[in-house]
C-alpha cells in the first residue's frame, strides 16, 4: 500500500495510471501493478529516450492506454515491463520468478516483435534481415492466436512511437512508418480497433508523405469550416426531434481520417464531390431498438441516397463492428420536412449503442471493458480473456495457414492480400457468413465452406444466377456451389484466379500430391 509521501513523489503519469486501475482492479491486482512499475523504474533508471526524456515515460504511456481500456493486471504489468529484457540486464527467468509465467511470456513475445521490419519495398528485396523479420512476424501471429493481449500491448506501444517519431533519424522514421502503415494499422483494423487504426495511419502517412498529408489536411479544414454551421444546425434540430420522440441520445460530429480520405481520393481520382462519407453525424443511443427508431426519424427528414445504406447491426462485420450507416442528401426533399437545410450536400449518419461505439473504437479490447467475465477480481475466470471471440476466428485460421507456408516471399505477399486488405462478406444459402479477401471468387468461397466442396466445385449460383468459378464476388451476395462428385480434385488453372491463401494452399497441396503419385 502506497503511503502519502510515496504518492506525492510520483509523476502525473504514474498517478493517472494508479487512479485508472483503482477504478476496476482489486487491491491485490493494484499492488501487483505497483510492483511492476517499481521494477520497471529501477531497471530503466538512468536510461533516456532519444528525445532526452526519462525512458520510463514510454512504458507508462503504454500502460496508461491499457488501463483506460480496463485490461487486466497482468497485461498492464507486461506493458510496464515490455522493454526490460531488450534494453536492460533483466532476463525472462527473472521476470517469471517475480511476476509469473504469464507476464514473462507476454514480455518475451513483445521483445521478439521488436525485430520485425517489413515495409513495402522490403517485400520485393529479400535479404537475411528481412527473412528474420518475417520469421518473427510468424511467431507473433502464433502467439496472438493464444493471447490477444500481446498485440493490444504492441499496438499501444506503436502509438507512442508514432507520436514521438520526429526524434528519430529520417531513415528510422520511414522504417517505423512503413511497418505501421503496412502491418500494424491493418492489424488494428482487423481487430476492430478503429481509434488505434486511424491514429496509426495518420501518423505514418504524415511521415511517409508529408506534402500530400499537408495538402489534404488543408482542403479538409476548408470543407470543415464551410460545414461547421450546417452540422451544428442539423444536430440541434435532430436533438429536438429525438426529445419529442422520447429517445435519449448523444450526438457527435465525425470526420474521415486523413489517410482514409487519401485512399478514397485515389479510388475516386481525387474528386472530393464523390466522397459521400467525408462528413458525418454519429448518434449514440441506449438500445438496439432506439437505433432503428432514430433511423426512421432521419429518413423522415432527409432523403436517403440510393445504395448508400448499411445495417451492420443486423449483419455485424467479422471483427465485431456494429452500426447503422445511412447517407442522405441534405436540402433535396421533394416534400415539406421538419428539418430544412438550404444546401444540397451528402451527409452520413451513423447510429449505434454506447457499447457498439466503444467496440467500433477499441475492437477486441472492448471485450475487457464490457464483459464481467474478464474482470481480474474473478481469478477463476481470468483464463477466458485469452480466448478470441467467435468473430475473430480468422486469427486461428491465420495461425493454421501460416504453419503450411514455408516460402517467406509467398508468406508476406499472401499475408497482405488475405488478411490485411479489404474484405467482403458473402452468404451460404443457409445464411452463414463467409469472410473473404476482396476480389475473391466462388472457388475461394467453396474452400471456405469445406475442402470437399472446393475440390469438387464445377460452378456456382450467385444470387440465383449461374456463374463461373472465376467470377468476382461482391459484398452481400448469396453463393451456392455446384459440385461434381465424380471430379477427381481441383484444377491447377484455378490458381490463376483463386485469391485466398487457404484456397491456394489446398489447391497446391492436391497438385503436389498428384505429382508425387505420378512420379
Amino acid at each position: 500500500m502506497l503511503n502519502q509521501v510515496q504518492h506525492d513523489n510520483m509523476t502525473s503519469d504514474e498517478k493517472i495510471l494508479l487512479q485508472n486501475i483503482r477504478g476496476y482492479l482489486g487491491k491485490e491486482e493494484v499492488n501487483f501493478v505497483i510492483l511492476a512499475l517499481d521494477f520497471a523504474k529501477s531497471a530503466h533508471r538512468g536510461q533516456r529516450r532519444i528525445s532526452g526524456k526519462d525512458y520510463i515515460i514510454h512504458p507508462l504511456f503504454v500502460a496508461r492506454i491499457l488501463s483506460e481500456l480496463k485490461l487486466d493486471a497482468e497485461s498492464i504489468a507486461a506493458a510496464l515491463l515490455h522493454d526490460v529484457c531488450e534494453d536492460t540486464k533483466t532476463t525472462p527467468h527473472e521476470l517469471k520468478e517475480e511476476f509469473g509465467s504469464e507476464v514473462a511470456q507476454m514480455v518475451t513475445v513483445l521483445t521478439k516483435l521488436k525485430k520485425i521490419s517489413v515495409g513495402e519495398n522490403e517485400v520485393e528485396h529479400f535479404d537475411e534481415r528481412t527473412l528474420i523479420a518475417i520469421d518473427a512476424l510468424r511467431r507473433v501471429f502464433f502467439a496472438m492466436a493464444e493471447d490477444l493481449r500481446v498485440v493490444i500491448i504492441k499496438l499501444a506501444d506503436r502509438l507512442h512511437n508514432i507520436k514521438d517519431i520526429s526524434v528519430f533519424d529520417r531513415e528510422k522514421q520511414k522504417r517505423i512508418a512503413r511497418e505501421t502503415l503496412y502491418i500494424y494499422a491493418p492489424l488494428a483494423s482487423r481487430l476492430g480497433m478503429g481509434e488505434f487504426k486511424r491514429n496509426l495511419e495518420d501518423g505514418a502517412f504524415k511521415t511517409l508523405n508529408p506534402a500530400k498529408f499537408k495538402e489534404i489536411k488543408k482542403h479538409y479544414r476548408q470543407i470543415l469550416t464551410r460545414a461547421d454551421k450546417m452540422i451544428k444546425k442539423i444536430s440541434l434540430d435532430l436533438k429536438k426531434e429525438l426529445n419529442s420522440a422520447k429517445i435519449e441520445a448523444k450526438i457527435t460530429f465525425r470526420v474521415k481520417n486523413i489517410y482514409g480520405l487519401h485512399k478514397k481520393l485515389i479510388k475516386l481520382r481525387h474528386n472530393y464531390q464523390r466522397i459521400y462519407d467525408l462528413l458525418g453525424i454519429r448518434i449514440i443511443v441506449k438500445t438496439k431498438e432506439d437505433c432503428y427508431k432514430v433511423l426512421g426519424l432521419i429518413h423522415q427528414n432527409f432523403r436517403p441516397i440510393p445504395n448508400q445504406f448499411s445495417d451492420y447491426i443486423a449483419l455485424p462485420k467479422l471483427n465485431g463492428y456494429q452500426s447503422i450507416h445511412t447517407i442522405v442528401r441534405l436540402g433535396a426533399a421533394a416534400e415539406p420536412r421538419r428539418i430544412r437545410i438550404n444546401h444540397s450536400v451528402p451527409l452520413e449518419f451513423q447510429i449505434r449503442t454506447y457499447e457498439m461505439d466503444y467496440q467500433a473504437n477499441f475492437g477486441v479490447a472492448s471485450h475487457f471493458y464490457y464483459s464481467d467475465i474478464v474482470k481480474p477480481k474473478d481469478k477463476n475466470k481470468r483464463d477466458k480473456i485469452k480466448t478470441p471471440k467467435k468473430e475473430l476466428a480468422w486469427i486461428k485460421e491465420l495461425a493454421e495457414w501460416q504453419a503450411k507456408i514455408k516460402d517467406s516471399r509467398a508468406y508476406i505477399r499472401e499475408l497482405k492480400i488475405d488478411f490485411f486488405n479489404d474484405r467482403i462478406f458473402v452468404f451460404t444459402p443457409k445464411g452463414e457468413v463467409k469472410d473473404l479477401p476482396a476480389g475473391s471468387t466462388p472457388i475461394d468461397f467453396a474452400y471456405a465452406v469445406h475442402s470437399y466442396i472446393g475440390d469438387h466445385a464445377r460452378g456456382a449460383r450467385v444470387d440465383g444466377v449461374m456463374r463461373g468459378l472465376d467470377f468476382k464476388l461482391s459484398n452481400g451476395e448469396v453463393v451456392e456451389i455446384i459440385i461434381n462428385k465424380n471430379q477427381r480434385g481441383p484444377n491447377a488453372d484455378w490458381l490463376a484466379f483463386a485469391k485466398s491463401a487457404s484456397a491456394k494452399d489446398k489447391i497446391r497441396s492436391y497438385i503436389n500430391k498428384l505429382k508425387k503419385s505420378n512420379s
